[in-house]
């Protein structure tokens, strides 16, 4: 007997060990991150840094929706033996959709340069201390360029790069306005350096879709179609396309409707078509008499408020204010109701809680021409920043000209060249064949306010024959 229950506790500890992982929601507030090379721990830490573990970047080289930044957990992947990382993506992929990809594109950053007429940099004695301390007002300590280039990275919330070819410690202490660019800029100057803007090609990963399925309060119907039908509304070539009347815009949409009936985004597709026509029409009779068919009361009640907003804006405040009393964080309707909004207190409270329920939207960014909150222009200048990111499809181009705007009313003191460079950026593109684009550079060059810029811009236009 006694030989059995040996060879039984000989067989246990023989036995290969198995590999687990775990991703759960934070069990306490604080803290740490080891890794080994077959175990990976972190706990209560953000999604986003455990993706730049897994796909071997950081978090200045990936653009992923803003709640990536928000969601934590307490991660454990234990390969017993092997490498955790292929584990941990596995598990990271499965657990939250993650459809990611490498890609190509332009994104702002910032140089570091020695310029030639800059004040003398601090030699640090040979017997002082390393030492460094950044804050979101200044950066004291004695350290190298390249290091100093890394720890602003946290301040610029973007890549910063040493291009100086200094090499050596120097002991810095730099004071600026928190959250001031051309603060930062002029004490960097200040301290011997200059801190240039760029835009750089670089390979960055980009998280397409994901799903967080611990949000603290999920968004009723969700913030964008399922894929399939994202696609398909993408897929609609005569939906935008005001020259033709506007029964032969919606065929081609009702045959998705038919796909996806009483699904909102759908709906919501026929609708940008029915609004050219501002008459209750037959079309708008024939909506507003499907609407009330539908099973699902709610979304019912919200496609008519949408539908009736410009038409019947007091009938639409009416549904949207008791729909959201029943459901407050169906997004859409606080969109809606931004829209139609009377006052600005409406307006911005709607935009908010849009925003708070749907972080990686543009839909939303029309609207921001009208805020008067600099708090609010300034998150929402932030936030459609990392959603635009070099992004060169139609969704991103039509936004871009509000960005700009948004930019310009947020009173940051940006470089005095920003917007040229945005500009050009896009004019390399070169798609006179695309009205989208087209339109995006017209606004561009309005914005400059270069009558010469615009004239050349038109000329090139008429000789390539793209009329928009």
């Amino acid at each position: 007997m006694l030989k059995v229950f040996l060879l039984a506790i000989l067989g246990v500890l023989l036995a290969p060990a198995q590999s687990s992982v775990s991703i759960e929601l934070p069990s306490k507030p604080g803290g740490f991150r080891r890794r080994s090379p077959s175990v990976y721990t972190h706990r209560n830490g953000r999604l986003l840094d455990a993706v730049a573990y897994c796909y071997g970047t950081d978090e200045f080289h990936i653009v992923a929706p803003d709640w990536f930044r928000d969601a934590r957990y307490d991660i454990t992947a234990d390969a017993a033996g092997g490498d955790p990382l292929p584990l941990l993506r596995h598990a990271l992929e499965e657990k939250f959709a993650l459809n990611v990809g490498w890609e190509n594109r332009t994104l702002e950053s910032w140089v570091l340069e020695r310029a030639e007429y800059s004040a003398a940099l601090t030699v640090a004695g040979e017997s002082e201390r390393i030492y460094s301390r950044i804050s979101p007002s200044g950066f004291s300590g004695t350290t190298t360029i390249e290091q100093l280039a890394r720890m602003l990275r946290f301040v610029l919330h973007t890549e910063v790069a040493d291009e100086t070819g200094v090499g050596g410690v120097f002991r810095f202490s730099i004071d600026w306005s928190p959250n001031d660019i051309s603060s930062i800029v002029k004490a960097i100057r200040d301290a011997g350096l200059e801190l240039v803007k760029e835009y750089q090609d670089t390979n960055v990963l980009v998280v397409y879709s994901a799903y967080w399925p611990d949000a603290p309060q999920p968004p009723r119907y969700g913030c964008e179609p399922i894929s399939e039908l994202k696609s398909a509304i993408m897929a609609l070539t005569t939906a935008d396309d005001i020259r033709l009347p506007v029964e032969e815009r919606i065929a081609s949409a009702r045959r998705v409707l038919e796909a996806y009936p009483e699904n909102i985004f759908a709906e919501m597709v026929v609708q940008d078509i029915l609004r050219d026509d501002q008459n209750l029409s037959k079309s708008w009779v024939s909506a507003l008499s499907r609407y009330r068919s539908m099973r699902d009361i709610s979304a019912a009640e919200f496609l008519e408020a949408r539908l009736l907003k410009t038409a019947q804006p007091a009938r639409s405040r009416s549904l949207l204010d008791d729909l959201l009393k029943q459901h407050p964080t169906f997004a859409w309707a606080h969109l809606v109701s931004a829209e139609i909004a009377e006052t600005q207190e409406v307006l911005e409270a709607g935009l908010r809680r849009f925003r708070s329920l749907c972080p990686s939207s543009l839909s939303d960014a029309h609207l921001y021409v009208r805020v008067k909150d600099p708090q609010l222009l300034d998150s929402a200048k932030e936030a459609f920043g990392r959603l635009l990111a070099g992004r060169t499809d139609d969704a991103a181009l039509r936004i871009y000209p509000v960005y700009w705007r948004i930019r310009q009313r947020a009173g940051v003191a940006w470089p005095s060249n920003w917007l040229q460079l945005e500009v050009a950026r896009i004019r390399q593109l070169d798609r006179f064949n695309d009205p989208v684009w087209v339109m995006t550079m017209k606004a561009g060059y309005e914005l400059l306010g270069d009558k010469r810029l615009i004239a050349l811009f038109l000329q090139r236009l008429d000789e390539v024959q793209v009329h928009p």
